[in-house]
């Protein structure tokens, strides 16, 4: 157990401090723990990434020595030497890696190091979907490793109910150790300031929705896409693509073909998602999974209503009743279409979605969820 005295040290192990919702979450994590009594080390194989600035002052980001390689799998496959040497010299109470492949290398590494601090582990995203659903070698690979691997650790974080049950149905041997900690989707401070100075949407003209995240399968552009080549009036409705990815250019083809590409906007990757997010009508998460759905919260942090699919896991945990969101089926384009015509024909609605949902975006802040976390670590700790 820890001395009341010391401050619990939680060592996070990523990629990098940027990129995606998973990263941003570790990040955000950061003030709740701090304010909790828990003090957070970010350890990256690469980095440190844009993220950073957003972490409180004080908090330290160690890079590991992974050489210079591009390939994030061989800088995960590097890290694992460095990882243990920084583990043997700091110390910490808690290992946490972020995402599998990070957690797959950080239990390799930890048999190199003498130290050996509680490990738990933090899963973002479905692991159904993306690995058991998957036929990428490398998914497949990392599948069977997980459920080897998996056992050795402490505990597990999962993001939602719907992942965590995915968790205890694959590595059984877990599910005792497993709790379900939602993500700080709601911006920090800096990010709501900055949102904060983008206009609002102007009422009677163009209609703005807006997606964000990576151009991937996971997203399931094509089917919004098809959906939004339905709305009209068609001079009146407008989309914006907020991401970069390897799908670009098979959508920009779709556009064209649809007769779409003139009021669809690739604007590739921002580093102020948020703003862009208070600017539009209507925000949009089509995709066939997710963890947890941190775009939803985000846009929601600013009023702006959001239509989501229902899919595994998370918009279904965050979006309430129909008050604070739309839910619409996976893959439809015509439920999806039939949904954004309604906010589209109907700036009331809009209004009232968007005041409930900014309402219960602060469930999801970073006092709460950082206590949440910090209480978990003890748990593990004193376990």
């Amino acid at each position: 157990m820890v001395s009341a005295e010391k401050m619990p040290e939680v060592l996070f192990f990523l990629p990098r401090l940027g990129g995606g919702g998973a990263e941003m979450n570790a990040v955000r994590l950061a003030p709740g723990l701090l304010a909790a009594g828990v003090r957070p080390v970010y350890a990256v194989g690469r980095g440190p990434g844009g993220y950073e600035e957003f972490l409180p002052e004080g908090v330290e980001v160690v890079v590991l020595d992974t050489g210079r390689v591009n390939s994030s799998l061989l800088r995960l496959l590097r890290a694992r030497g460095p990882l243990a040497r920084l583990l043997d010299a700091r110390r910490p109470d808690v290992l946490c890696p972020v995402m599998v492949a990070p957690a797959l290398a950080a239990l390799d590494g930890l048999r190199r190091a003498r130290y050996k601090p509680r490990v738990v582990l933090s899963i973002q995203n479905s692991l159904s979907v993306s690995h058991e659903q998957s036929r990428r070698l490398r998914d497949r690979i990392e599948l069977r490793l997980l459920k080897r691997m998996f056992p050795r650790a402490d505990g597990v974080i999962a993001l939602s109910h719907g992942v965590a049950g995915e968790i205890a149905r694959l590595v059984p041997q877990i599910a005792p150790g497993i709790q379900v900690i939602h993500n700080v989707g709601y911006p920090l401070p800096a990010q709501i300031a900055a949102a904060q100075a983008a206009p609002r949407p102007e009422p009677g003209g163009t209609v703005t929705l807006l997606a964000c995240g990576r151009l991937t399968r996971q997203k399931d552009y094509p089917t919004l896409l098809e959906a939004f080549a339905r709305l009209a009036p068609a001079e009146r409705v407008r989309l914006e693509i907020l991401g970069d990815g390897e799908l670009k250019e098979t959508l920009e083809a779709q556009c064209r073909r649809l007769g779409i590409a003139d009021r669809v906007a690739f604007l590739g990757f921002r580093r102020d998602p948020i703003s862009h997010m208070r600017r539009a009508d209507v925000f949009v998460l089509s995709s066939l999974w997710e963890g947890f759905g941190n775009v939803l919260v985000e846009a929601m942090s600013v009023a702006t209503p959001v239509v989501s699919t229902d899919c595994p896991h998370g918009p279904g945990e965050i979006l309430t009743g129909g008050e604070t969101g739309l839910l619409v089926p996976p893959d439809d384009p015509a439920a999806l279409a039939a949904t954004l015509q309604r906010l589209v024909d109907d700036p009331a609605l809009r209004q009232r979605i968007g005041v409930a949902g900014a309402r219960r975006a602060q469930d999801f802040g970073a006092e709460a969820i950082g206590a949440a976390y910090a209480q978990a670590f003890r748990s593990y700790i004193e376990a």
